[in-house]
């Protein structure tokens, strides 16, 4: 997906070469080249905990994070994070307490989960979550620190669903492409930005003389590019 594909930019040993931090001795050259970023964070997670909670270890996504101990550590080790939520005892509510402690804390970093998708193990969120700790900065000390990708963007999402559609406003902002869009749904509604980011990611692959680019583009044309836009995707 496209937030996926923000997330992960930078979690490669190519991107990001204080990742060697979390390589192990028997690695190949090539293995670390081809390694998913789903193991890189694995990895960076259980590097990070044996530190500060050498009895925990995650092995897949799709683990219990509800209890919030894993993101407590990581956050309290390379934030100084205060976990006074862990004191609740509603998972809920803890979960709930998190969020805002995180949001105020790093109000620039999009928040990619809810109680509800913890409490379910939902392995996508818990992924995009601690990916997103990750950009924060990687504990691994020095000058190898990154900043996130999202700059200096103030989040004013209430919900999961204009919250996806901010990071994806953000990503579509990031390839050059003017103009930039500033309202999500009505910058896209003639279909002419969609097009233009299959025309910057595929060089070659649009054809122009099927898009309706003359402003203002009359309603049945929008539904034409709409139509090319769902060719391209396919």
């Amino acid at each position: 997906t496209l937030i996926r594909s923000i997330l992960v930019k930078r979690i490669s040993i190519q991107q990001s070469p204080e990742l060697k931090n979390v390589a192990y001795e028997t690695d190949k050259p090539e293995e670390l080249n081809s390694m998913s970023p789903e193991l890189w964070i694995i990895r960076w997670v259980n590097h990070n905990l044996h530190y500060v909670a050498p009895e925990m270890k995650i092995k897949k996504f799709d683990d219990d994070f509800s209890n919030l101990e894993v993101f407590s550590q990581l956050l309290e080790k390379i934030h100084e994070f205060d976990t006074f939520y862990l004191r609740e005892y509603d998972t809920t509510r803890r979960i709930e307490l998190f969020i805002e402690c995180f949001t105020e804390k790093f109000p620039n970093a999009c928040v990619f989960i809810n109680p509800n998708g913890l409490i379910r193990k939902n392995p996508k969120m818990t992924f995009a979550f601690l990916a997103t700790l990750y950009s924060l900065g990687s504990g691994f000390g020095g000058n190898n620190e990154k900043e996130n990708d999202f700059g200096d963007f103030h989040s004013k999402a209430t919900n999961d669903l204009e919250r996806e559609a901010e990071v994806l406003t953000l990503w579509m902002n990031s390839l050059g492409i003017e103009p930039l869009v500033a309202d999500f749904c009505e910058d896209l509604r003639d279909g002419i930005f969609l097009i233009k980011i299959f025309d910057k990611l595929n060089p070659g692959s649009v054809d122009w003389t099927k898009v309706a680019v003359k402003q203002p583009v009359p309603k049945f044309m929008k539904l034409q590019n709409a139509n090319y836009v769902f060719h391209l995707a396919k």
